[in-house]
């Protein structure tokens, strides 16, 4: 889900970032030819809830 794709469906904003998927979910229009990024995501949590020591 993209909150961001979703306020501009509803017209609460003009205008976001966000990918094809969402542009095809939620009806809207490319005002800019697409472009390809390297990109790095990372989960975060709380600090006082460690995965690795």
């Amino acid at each position: 889900m993209s909150i961001a794709a979703k306020l501009v469906s509803d017209g609460k904003v003009d205008y976001c970032l966000t990918n094809y998927e969402a542009v095809k979910k939620y009806n809207l229009k490319f005002i800019t030819n697409p472009i390809s990024i390297d990109m790095v995501w990372s989960l975060f949590g709380r600090k006082d809830y460690f995965l690795y020591s």
